[in-house]
């Protein structure tokens, strides 16, 4: 069974070494924000953010359980958006994704405890040039046989196009995006 511990931005429990490592390998520099000014903009941003770490049996940080992976996610008002999610390399494959997506599905809910929509963006798998293309389509069929829906909204950065995904039919437009991104650049630089 997977447990999951919140992660606050200061204490040993985020610095943990394998913690650190799980983000730093799952991640290219160019896409990641670096870990010590995740941690400032979790304790600084505007808006809540989830960090939590997974972890199969036992209690993280005290050597009886197995870390398998994290994630971290901005909640917004209505909608939570998956900002990074990872599984450690020797867990993958063995279904820890899927788990950790349910356990981010059920914990997106607004103040009525009405589930909101639960976004993600990935490298898209269609761009036609790139070097990952096998990933990119790999990834992209995990995330539809999770219930995912594309939303068509594409952007481009640092060389790469990245597709928005949703987690239900409420409509999720172009506006909402650049609204969504405007907050979260924003909050990357503090």
């Amino acid at each position: 069974m997977i447990t999951s511990h919140v992660i606050g931005s200061g204490g040993r429990d985020a610095w943990n070494k394998d913690l650190v490592r799980i983000y730093e390998r799952s991640f290219p520099k160019n896409e990641k924000i670096p870990y010590k000014n995740m941690l400032e903009l979790i304790e600084n941003a505007t808006f809540p953010i989830e960090y939590l770490a997974h972890e199969e049996g036992g209690g993280l940080f005290l050597g009886e359980g197995d870390l398998v992976g994290l994630s971290v996610v901005a909640e917004f008002e209505d909608f939570d958006c998956i900002w990074y999610l990872a599984v450690r390399e020797i867990c993958r494959e063995k279904g820890y994704g899927k788990k950790i997506f349910q356990i981010a599905k059920h914990r997106s809910y607004d103040a009525c405890y009405k589930e909101k929509p639960l976004l993600i963006e990935i490298k898209h798998p269609l761009q036609h040039i790139c070097n990952d293309q096998e990933e990119r389509v790999k990834r992209h069929k995990f995330f539809l046989e999770q219930g995912f829906k594309d939303t068509n909204i594409i952007h481009e950065h640092a060389g790469n196009q990245y597709l928005t995904l949703t987690s239900n039919d409420l409509p999720f437009n172009e506006e909402d995006y650049n609204s969504m991104l405007e907050i979260l650049w924003k909050a990357r630089y503090l």
